[in-house]
């Protein structure tokens, strides 16, 4: 949307990025991004990046086209989220829910999907 392009695919999506990264699985990726030192508000300041994207392009043109999981850890701690941000923006969105259950399995599902949505 930043880019004014037509559309957007997105799987599994980490919305609330602040969050996502500020675990230990992810600490040194947060440090990358936010300098070694980070505060709780460099981890808003991630947190806030998209939802501001969004509410900036509101009524964009671009549809952003949703692939996930209601099983995924994702769906309830950023997807639902990202849903109601994109509804409240008057952001044109499609879902396609799969039915896997682990974060990591996204990829090998999402291959799919985009294999089956453009290589008829």
């Amino acid at each position: 949307m930043k880019y004014d392009v037509d559309a957007v695919f997105a799987s599994a999506c980490q919305y609330h990025v602040g969050n996502y990264l500020n675990t230990e699985k992810h600490k040194k990726i947060l440090q990358g991004m936010m300098g070694k030192h980070f505060t709780d508000d460099d981890v808003q300041k991630l947190n806030d990046e998209l939802p501001d994207m969004i509410r900036e392009k509101s009524h964009s043109s671009t549809i952003v086209n949703l692939y996930y999981s209601k099983k995924d850890n994702t769906y309830e701690k950023h997807i639902i989220d990202l849903k109601n941000d994109l509804s409240a923006a008057g952001i044109r969105y499609t879902t396609t829910e799969d039915d896997y259950v682990n974060h990591s399995e996204n990829g090998i599902f999402f291959k799919k999907y985009l294999k089956t949505r453009f290589c008829q």
